[in-house]
């Protein structure tokens, strides 16, 4: 007789439970400094008021000097116990081609001994073809307003040197210089050295240029230049930073006293313009990811496809 097998039962399993996961519990932000917001917008806020009453002082003694000029004769006698020496002159104009920072005090020196009157177009020429650095344009401002304090005829010399400089045709041929030349430019506007209406509508001119002439946006770092030393004064555009840590505490930011160097109505055109030219930036942008979108997709595709032959 055959005794049948029994199978054992088998154990049932229980299902372990996974632990649930404790929620991540994110550490709150970092409560911020408000003394240091406050005192970052005290100090951005004193080298704002500064670099204003550098160019509002400036800008009055121009004016004053455009005021009181003197005579004819008045002006050939001051001149007259000045030095017109021709070895001191030619090497005072190289100089200017080669300005900086450092050179400021001796060049003002030796502007307050030297006869200029017959050599005006020749120191416009080389103040508006030197190669500055951006920290010395502050200096070219200051000479130039010498310059024109003294000689009623270097306003014009010099301005119709810019427009040999700034030209249309060639401000793609060396961008730095352009960007420093505009606002060396713009500078010289605010100050009230160049005839200011024929500069302005100059400096529209090439702002227009800039912007309606740039497919590629090759431009885009002149212009960002212009806005972070400029744009206050020619359009009210405040730093957005400075903005953002005065929202913080608060404060209203129309309390504080804005640029008045340029009529409201200029600054709302050329505000219009970097406007315009900010949405058509945003738009390229935009278009330029989709496309590397795109290219990267397809990238993907291939890859995939040369793997599966390969392992076939």
């Amino acid at each position: 007789m055959i005794t049948p097998t029994i199978e054992e039962p088998k154990p049932i399993e229980t299902p372990i439970e996974e632990p649930i996961p404790s929620p991540v519990i994110e550490p709150p932000p970092p409560e911020e400094d408000l003394d240091l917001i406050r005192l970052q917008i005290t100090s951005y806020l004193a080298e704002r008021n500064e670099r204003f009453k550098q160019r509002q002082e400036l800008r009055e003694q121009n004016l004053q000097a455009e005021q009181n000029r003197l005579n004819a004769e008045q002006q050939q006698a001051a001149m007259t116990r000045l030095d017109s020496s021709i070895k001191r002159i030619p090497p005072f104009i190289k100089r200017l081609r080669t300005l900086t920072e450092q050179q400021r005090d001796a060049l003002c020196r030796d502007m307050q001994t030297l006869n200029l009157t017959r050599y005006i177009s020749e120191v416009a020429t080389a103040l508006t073809e030197a190669k500055l650095k951006m920290s010395d344009v502050w200096t070219s401002v200051q000479i130039c307003s010498l310059l024109h304090q003294r000689y009623p005829d270097f306003s014009m010399s010099l301005y119709e040197n810019w427009l040999k400089v700034l030209q249309k045709e060639t401000l793609n041929d060396n961008l730095s210089k352009v960007r420093v030349d505009l606002r060396l430019f713009a500078e010289l506007i605010t100050v009230h050295v160049l005839p200011i209406n024929l500069s302005i509508n100059h400096l529209l001119s090439i702002l227009t240029t800039l912007i309606n002439n740039d497919k590629d946006f090759s431009n885009l770092t002149i212009l960002i230049s212009f806005c972070r030393l400029c744009g206050e004064d020619y359009s009210e555009i405040f730093s957005n930073k400075i903005r953002k840590l005065i929202l913080k505490l608060n404060e209203n930011i129309d309390e504080f006293n804005k640029s008045s160097f340029h009529s409201n109505e200029l600054k709302q055109q050329i505000r219009q313009m970097l406007m315009d030219y900010f949405q058509k930036l945003s738009i390229y942008l935009i278009d330029q990811s989709k496309q590397l979108q795109k290219q990267e997709q397809l990238m993907k595709r291939t890859m995939e496809v040369s793997l599966k032959s390969m392992m076939n």
